[in-house]
């Protein structure tokens, strides 16, 4: 765990961006959002943790230096609290241009049918910009722990990047981040265009804040007072905190419960850990697989809804086969281990439906992974799960943090098993094996945590001997994670994104994220009537869909070995089409 780096998303925005404003607004959500304006330090027991202002502080702008292509600003957030010694907070900001233009960067993300162009993050292109993956480094230098990056585009438009600290923040924190960003860039350019009605404002909500000395903030580059940009945001997300003992209580000490599948999610490492762990690392990834890369596939949501009825139907009669059988027997129990029967799944959602298919076809179609089982992690948001009871966790939408676990299947055959069995099998880790093996986690973490401190843990995936186990393994366990874009909190003008940019060179071996499609023009403008920002997809959100609606498509942006590409080329197998 002493390599975490930073990850980020961005969006192509149709309409040109208000540097002056946009670098303004950014320091607005500092002064009240101060987690991320924060810089890491080891605590006197050896922990990571990170000390920010208080909120409320009033934002500035220092340390500005520029070219005549790109200027890079670090945006303060206040004066350092009582127990530091002068340091300085503030997240990055950067602006840039270049010579591409609107239509030129849609074509390469629309590529051909199936397949787009990888738009690498500008993050790492700029020696300075990308905070170091060793922690040592990233506390020594007091780097900053989150930064936006805007590219305007030649004739118009520009392409927005957010990016935080993994070790701050998930996606949801990172979307939060974002949706406060563009509130209150809204709010700024409504002031500035003595827009009452709020239209230049996200989600056609009316424009907060007072209107005057607007002109003269916005020019002044955040030097004049906040405004109250928190109305153009739902109730849930406009009060954001960091509460890091909170999720520490949530810690489950007691033995695991019969029948929960053991969980190894970090080892104590020793002296010698990291050099194994780096060889390990250089021997899969480097001699083994021949470095990763990243390429970008589309499904559309036709697909994905044949996938989920497939899915569906598949369930309905397996379990109809096994009622019957049980009814025969005379047990009334169904087909299946005992485990299983006792945890019935009655429902699956398009996701579980995506996730099974790629485990199928990775599993059937890449020679490397046809000898070995499959195991596979999936990223869950832990503020939207519920304990197997029922009960709701207690976790709040606007909790700032690495708040995902990982529901995990192991020792599978995708390739003989149907798609039916496969999404019920993530279902059913999804509703009774998460939560309890979460809480879990956080007592193992904490006691490994105690005994070694963060530079001695090792992520248990990395330490494997089996290579279906080893994370950097060409065999190795599929990571997926699904980023549940709300369109309508990366809006940063009077129009909705015309596209989301997944990372890309910032995922690991075998990694898939998954990301919805924007929805059509026309979608978009029937959510900004009469709603606010933040709240077009919390009906998905509502359902567990967890990747996208079946009235629209997904971005999968897949990281995986050169060696598991070079196969499937050369034996003609197109994964997009295979899916």
């Amino acid at each position: 765990m002493a390599v975490v780096g930073q990850f980020s998303g961005g969006v192509v925005l149709g309409s040109s961006i208000n540097t002056p404003a946009l670098k303004a607004s950014l320091a607005d959500v500092l002064a009240s959002f101060p987690f991320f304006a924060g810089r890491a330090y080891f605590a006197d027991d050896g922990s990571l943790d990170v000390r920010y202002p208080q909120p409320g502080a009033a934002p500035g702008s220092a340390d500005v230096s520029s070219t005549s292509a790109t200027t890079s600003s670090t945006i303060a957030a206040g004066p350092p609290g009582p127990t530091d010694s002068g340091g300085t907070y503030g997240a990055r900001f950067v602006a840039a241009s270049t010579s591409a233009t609107l239509a030129e960067v849609l074509a390469a993300l629309q590529g051909g049918g199936r397949h787009a162009a990888v738009l690498q993050s500008p993050w790492g292109l700029v020696p300075g910009l990308m905070p170091p993956h060793d922690l040592d480094a990233l506390v020594q230098g007091q780097w900053p722990l989150a930064g936006g990056l805007v590219l305007h585009l030649r004739g118009g438009g520009a392409v927005l990047w957010v990016g935080a600290h993994h070790g701050l923040a998930d996606f949801e924190s990172l979307q939060l981040l974002a949706g406060h960003w563009a509130a209150a860039y809204n709010t700024r350019l409504a002031l500035v265009s003595g827009d009452s009605s709020g239209s230049a404002a996200s989600g056609g909500a009316a424009a907060a804040g007072g209107k005057a000395g607007a002109a003269a903030d916005v020019q002044g580059g955040g030097a004049g007072a906040c405004h109250d940009y928190t109305a153009l945001l739902p109730e849930r997300l406009r009060r954001p905190f960091m509460d890091g003992e909170a999720v520490d209580a949530l810690a489950d000490w007691a033995p695991p419960a019969p029948g929960l599948p053991p969980r190894r999610e970090v080892v104590e490492g020793g002296r010698w850990s990291g050099l194994s762990v780096t060889a390990k690392a250089v021997w899969h990834m480097m001699w083994r697989g021949g470095g990763v890369q990243a390429r970008c596939l589309r499904v559309s949501g036709l697909r994905l809804a044949e996938l989920k009825a497939q899915a569906s139907q598949e369930l309905a009669a397996e379990a109809k086969v096994g009622a019957e059988a049980a009814a025969g027997a005379g047990t009334g129990a169904g087909t299946g281990s005992s485990q299983d029967a006792a945890k019935p799944v009655e429902w699956i959602s398009t996701n579980d439906a995506l996730v099974g298919r790629l485990m199928q076809v990775l599993h059937s179609r890449v020679r490397l992974r046809r000898r070995h089982p499959v195991s596979c992690f999936m990223a869950v948001e832990m503020r939207r799960r519920q304990e197997p009871t029922g009960e709701r966790v207690q976790l709040p939408a606007a909790q700032v943090g690495n708040l995902t676990y990982s529901a995990r299947l192991e020792g599978l055959r995708p390739a003989e098993m149907s798609l039916g069995a496969l999404a019920a099998a993530m279902r059913r880790e999804l509703l009774y094996h998460v939560w309890p093996q979460f809480r879990g986690c956080l007592a193992r973490t904490a006691a490994a945590l105690t005994a070694v401190g963060p530079k001695g843990l090792v992520w248990g995936f990395c330490a494997e001997r089996d290579l279906h186990e080893n994370i950097f393994a060409p065999e190795g366990p599929l990571n997926l994670t699904c980023w549940d874009v709300d369109y309508s909190l990366w809006q940063f003008g009077p129009t909705p994104p015309l596209a989301f940019i997944p990372p890309s060179t910032e995922l690991g071996p075998s990694v898939i994220c998954i990301v919805p499609e924007p929805p059509s023009q026309r979608q978009g403008q029937g959510q900004q009537s009469g709603q606010q920002q933040g709240q077009g997809s919390q009906e998905s959100k509502d359902r567990g869909s967890q990747g996208g609606k079946a009235s629209c498509g997904v971005v999968l942006m897949m990281s995986m070995h050169n060696a598991v590409w070079k196969q499937l080329d050369a034996e003609g197998v197109d994964l997009a089409t295979a899916i």
